[in-house]
């Protein structure tokens, strides 16, 4: 995004204060961080979201994408609360964010196929490329994904504009394991946050290019993700996503 572009947003950053971003999280390797609820990280959302003209984005309810659209389709939702059961309007969406100049996941396109049919879903999860999108278009692709298949990058800022009960999947190269970049900031922004790490030994791997000064060479690396992980992980977040939006009030 050009300056001029984003001049209105850096200001409106300057009145939310300089720590609402800061947080502590504790690391499991195996499930990553747990979703944790921050009230200045909510804040950030609304009031971002009202500056750009997205307040239909602010209120949501699982399986529906907005408040005027849970308005209008009260009526076609049926759910029993004395047992807690509740038919959900639409299935979780999936998405798959890529890169065009360093971090690109290979085969984009053929793991969105794939998640169709392996998840007998009838959509198929739509592929963006991140760098051809407006500050203004990532923002409201964040908010219409609830659960997005990603590499590590800068773009992730974006995961507080996502949905209630969403689920980010970060995808890390051999030799970077910085999850806690992003994962922090998905937990404070009541999401579940895993990933795939595309090597054997995260720590000691990780620390061997670091030591040697050769970060930046292995955080540019493309992306090529067994397919049978993909499927894995996103199914576990499909079923994370319809737990959480079932206990949903």
């Amino acid at each position: 995004v050009s300056y001029e572009r984003s001049k209105p947003y850096i200001n409106h950053l300057k009145t939310l204060g300089k720590n609402i971003l800061v947080a502590k999280g504790n690391l499991n390797y195996r499930s990553g961080y747990r979703a944790i609820h921050e009230d200045d990280l909510q804040h950030f959302r609304r009031s971002t979201m009202s500056m750009l003209g997205m307040e239909h984005y602010i209120t949501q309810s699982c399986g529906v994408s907005s408040l005027t659209e849970l308005t209008a389709k009260t009526n076609a939702e049926t759910s029993d609360r004395s047992t807690g059961n509740q038919h959900l309007l639409r299935p979780p969406r999936i998405g798959i964010a890529t890169r065009t100049a360093s971090r690109r996941v290979h085969g984009a396109h053929n793991i969105s196929s794939l998640l169709q049919d392996e998840l007998d879903l009838k959509y198929r999860p739509p592929v963006f490329l991140m760098e051809s999108l407006s500050f203004e278009e990532q923002v409201e692709l964040f908010a219409n994904v609830d659960i997005l298949l990603t590499p590590h990058g800068a773009h992730l800022t974006g995961v507080p504009f996502m949905p209630r009960c969403g689920s980010v999947i970060e995808l890390l190269p051999y030799g970077y394991d910085w999850n806690e970049f992003f994962g922090t900031l998905t937990a404070m922004s009541g999401l579940n946050h895993s990933y795939i790490y595309l090597g054997e030994d995260p720590v000691a791997e990780t620390r061997f290019f670091h030591k040697r000064n050769r970060d930046q060479e292995v955080r540019s690396a493309d992306i090529c993700v067994p397919a049978h992980r993909v499927i894995e992980a996103v199914k576990i977040q499909v079923d994370h996503w319809h737990q959480c939006c079932g206990s949903a009030p």
